[in-house]
């Protein structure tokens, strides 16, 4: 059995408000625990023992953090209730239930079934941090291919984020090593991407089970692998 497990990750170039200068600013998540140590150890905090407790690390192992990769700010006008973009940054908001989503550009795949958490940074501070509840959700990386969005809600009128800021962690639920491989987006690559998107569109309601037997039934995995493959960036 391998003890390592590629992750494949590129950027989705169909999401709104793309640039192509994007490729420049984003890299891939980096591992919580050796950046969170590094501000436990910087501040000198007395509880900075519980970074070599197993039931921490235990948690933590193959969680890493996405962070902001420009600065933004997110005015929400009180009369209106919506946002204002002044960043050239995309929202979308559901004055319903006051849900903003945002962009994170960021596809991921697997070779193997590999279950992806997308959860709140609970070690970080920063504004966006402490002045929205983001929204968890779990998927599996290896069955279904569909970006990812940051979904929260804004506790206060204005969040301001620094380039470099934590913005949430994604959990990948397995002992083995995770390698981050890096490939270009391409028409292929896209067709079975929107696919994926635009379902809940055209038939809402399935459950996982369902969407991923489809995935696997028309051979989406083997397709989306083989393009991967094709399109992987090497590392200079």
């Amino acid at each position: 059995m391998k003890d390592s497990i590629n992750v494949y990750w590129c950027l989705n170039e169909l999401e709104e408000g793309y640039s192509p200068s994007i490729p420049l600013l984003i890299s891939p998540p980096s591992p919580v625990i050796p950046d969170y140590s590094k501000i436990v150890l910087k501040e000198g905090h007395s509880y900075k023992e519980y970074l070599k407790c197993p039931a921490f690390q235990n948690e933590f192992n193959n969680t890493f953090i996405y962070k902001a990769f420009k600065d933004i700010t997110l005015d929400i006008d009180p009369k209106t209730n919506e946002p204002t973009d002044l960043n050239n940054t995309v929202f979308v908001f559901d004055p319903h239930v006051k849900r903003i989503s945002m962009p994170a550009y960021m596809i991921f795949f697997s070779d193997q079934s590999l279950e992806m958490s997308l959860i709140p940074a609970s070690l970080h501070s920063n504004n966006f941090i402490d002045n929205s509840k983001i929204f968890s959700g779990k998927y599996n990386i290896g069955k279904w291919f569909r970006p990812i969005h940051i979904d929260f809600i804004a506790k206060n009128p204005q969040i301001n984020i620094k380039k470099g800021d934590a913005i949430f962690y994604l959990k990948f639920n397995t002992d083995k090593k995770i390698n981050f491989v890096n490939f270009e987006f391409n028409n292929k690559i896209s067709k079975i991407s929107t696919a994926c998107a635009d379902l809940k569109s055209v038939q809402p309601g399935y459950r996982f089970k369902e969407i991923y037997s489809m995935f696997t039934r028309i051979g989406y995995h083997k397709k989306l692998l083989k393009e991967i493959k094709k399109s992987i960036i090497p590392l200079k």
